[in-house]
C-alpha cells in the first residue's frame, strides 16, 4: 500500500513538470502562419528587427523608428512586415497599412513566382497583442495585390505571427 502510494504521487509529480514544461516551450515558438488565397503558409524562426533612427539622419524616410519581421516558408516563399511608429517604444494595438510606413509583402515561390504587398490596400492591417524587449506576437489579416497586375487581389486570413526582436541603429 506504502508502495502504491509513492508510485502514484511519484506519476502525478512527473505529469505536473512534463504538462509545465509543454506550456513553457510553446511560448517559446517562433512562427508566421497565414491563410492566403486557400493556401497555408507557415515559417518557422522569423527575424524580428526594430531599427532605431540615427539623430543625425537626414532622409526623412529614416528617421522614424520600425520593426520589420521577414519569414521564409518550408517552400521559400518570402513574409515580409513592416511598422513604423513616430516614436518607441512599440506597443500592442493595430497598425493600419494606410499609415505611412506600414506594410506587408509576400513573395511566393512556385511555378508562378508572384509577389503581393499591400501598398494601395486600404484593408490591411497587422496587430501587436504583447511585446516586450525579447519577443513579439500578433495578427495580421486583409487583402494585398499583385505588383504585377496579373491576378485580382488575394486575402489573407487568419494571420498569426512570433517573433524575436533585437534592435539596431
Amino acid at each position: 500500500m506504502r508502495k502504491s502510494a509513492f508510485f502514484l504521487l511519484g506519476i502525478v509529480a512527473l505529469l505536473s513538470v512534463s504538462c509545465s514544461k509543454v506550456k513553457e516551450d510553446s511560448r517559446l515558438r517562433r512562427f508566421v502562419s497565414m491563410k492566403m488565397d486557400n493556401k497555408i503558409y507557415l515559417s518557422e524562426n522569423p527575424t524580428g528587427v526594430i531599427y532605431i533612427p540615427d539623430p543625425e539622419e537626414q532622409n526623412p524616410e529614416k528617421q522614424y523608428p520600425r520593426m520589420e519581421i521577414t519569414a521564409h516558408s518550408y517552400n521559400g516563399d518570402v513574409i515580409t512586415f513592416t511598422l513604423a511608429k513616430a516614436e518607441l517604444p512599440f506597443t500592442p494595438g493595430t497598425y493600419y497599412v494606410t499609415q505611412k510606413g506600414n506594410s506587408m509583402t509576400v513573395a511566393t515561390n512556385s511555378l508562378y513566382s508572384t509577389t503581393y504587398t499591400s501598398a494601395n490596400s486600404k484593408m490591411f492591417y497587422i496587430t501587436i497583442d504583447k511585446i516586450d524587449n525579447i519577443a513579439v506576437e500578433g495578427s495580421f489579416s486583409g487583402m494585398l495585390k499583385d505588383v504585377m497586375g496579373f491576378s485580382g487581389d488575394v486575402a489573407v486570413q487568419d494571420g498569426a505571427f512570433r517573433a524575436l526582436i533585437s534592435q539596431v541603429r
